[in-house]
């Protein structure tokens, strides 16, 4: 359930990059890499993934986006979420 619920969230991100301003290359660059990045640590060996540091990554990445993009700061929240519940 809580994978369906991260590869959810991971689409609605990325649906959410594709529809920022295109001239917000920065953000979209940013949180095109953070998508990447959090699929490729869902599929590592879960004992090679180190737990936290992607959840830091996601909070950081969640107050940068908080003011201008409140939705996907919201999302980056959720992502960090699952990601806790799944021990990740």
């Amino acid at each position: 359930m809580a994978d369906q619920k991260l590869k959810d969230a991971l689409g609605r991100l990325k649906g959410a990059v594709n529809s920022l301003d295109p001239a917000d290359s920065d953000s979209r660059e940013l949180l095109k890499e953070l998508a990447a990045a959090i699929e490729v640590k869902l599929n590592q060996n879960p004992s090679a993934v180190t737990k936290g540091d992607l959840q830091e990554t996601l909070r950081d990445r969640a107050a940068q986006f908080k003011v201008r993009h409140p939705l996907i700061s919201n999302l980056l929240d959720e992502i960090s979420d699952v990601l806790t519940h799944l021990g990740i």
